[in-house]
């Protein structure tokens, strides 16, 4: 009896289907034999050395806008993580039009959103954010009534990190969140400069040495009000690689 290999539209599935694994990743790159691309792959799973670390920047100069291609008419910018795209930017209207698209080419897990004002309604609804660990949308402009309807999104149970930073969010919106039954992997929220105060904790250090927590009155009041929530705990913020 023959066994057929599974193609490469087969093993971009299990891709997709498990973002988080590395295994069919790296069974993708050996589907791939020598192409450049299956290298790229084992070198950011399985790096193992400086040498092999140094050709990094030779293959992305080389392939990286073959790479992106499937994806690049729609985004503005596309990074790649573990060999594949995972973080997008781009606008809500070209997302809303095209996730089908993105997420079926890409296991796409970090996006930065912008013009998200007109159509966050749509935005929050999409299902396809249950697709996402991070979320940036600062700058947007966004109010407490499009706040509220984010808190209310049955698709973000898997968000760790939000960016909410430089917007018009007041007190309702803030509470919207603190109150919300759907952001229970939220373990970063990004809040500075908006209407309302930040309520998260501020830590202060001496020569890169955490000295002392200053917790606001406003954070303590929330978690009196709405209970724990590891956003509100945490005063640092984690780089996008540790989402």
């Amino acid at each position: 009896m023959s066994h057929h290999a599974p193609t490469l539209d087969t093993l971009l599935e299990a891709v997709l289907e498990h973002p988080d694994d590395n295994a069919p990743r790296l069974a993708y790159a050996d589907a791939l034999g020598d192409d450049p691309r299956a290298e790229y792959i084992r070198i950011m799973i399985t790096a193992v050395s400086v040498e092999r670390g140094a050709r990094l920047p030779e293959l992305v100069k080389a392939h990286a806008q073959e790479w992106r291609a499937p994806i690049t008419p729609f985004v503005e910018v596309a990074g790649f993580q573990r060999g594949f795209v995972e973080y997008i930017r781009t606008d809500a209207a070209r997302f809303l039009a095209h996730a089908d698209t993105l997420f079926r080419r890409a296991p796409i897990r970090d996006v930065d959103l912008t013009a998200v004002k007109p159509r966050a309604v749509e935005v929050f609804a999409s299902p396809w954010l249950a697709r996402l660990r991070s979320l940036d949308l600062s700058g947007n402009d966004l109010e407490d009534a499009e706040v509220e309807v984010l808190a209310r999104s049955p698709h973000l149970a898997g968000l760790r990190w939000l960016d909410l930073s430089r917007n018009r969010i007041g007190m309702a919106g803030l509470e919207a969140l603190a109150a919300s039954a759907n952001l229970t992997s939220l373990g970063w929220l990004g809040f500075a400069r908006n209407t309302a105060p930040d309520p998260a904790p501020e830590a202060y250090t001496d020569h890169g040495v955490v000295c002392h927590v200053h917790v606001p009155d406003l954070n303590k009041q929330l978690i009196a009000r709405y209970g724990e929530k590891l956003w509100l705990s945490r005063w640092n913020q984690p780089q996008r690689s540790e989402r």
